[in-house]
């Protein structure tokens, strides 16, 4: 919601919280990440996107999006 309500900065926060679970979770071996809030799923499958800009974050950050489906 952060992001939506132009507050960038502060959703990129969130973002990079919400990656690191994630990717460990997909570290760990599973194989999708899977949304059921279509607002939710449509924002983490931007997450290719919105945080290429973060060096850190970019190339990760593109595979949870790839890996991101909803239902």
């Amino acid at each position: 919601m952060t992001f939506h309500l132009n507050r960038q900065e502060n959703a990129l926060d969130y973002m990079r919280a919400n990656h690191r679970r994630l990717v460990a979770h997909i570290e760990a071996g599973r194989g999708r990440v899977v949304m059921t809030a279509s607002g939710c799923g449509t924002m983490v499958k931007e997450y290719g996107h919105v945080p290429a800009r973060d060096p850190a974050y970019a190339e990760k950050a593109k595979r949870v999006s790839e890996l991101t489906k909803e239902t």
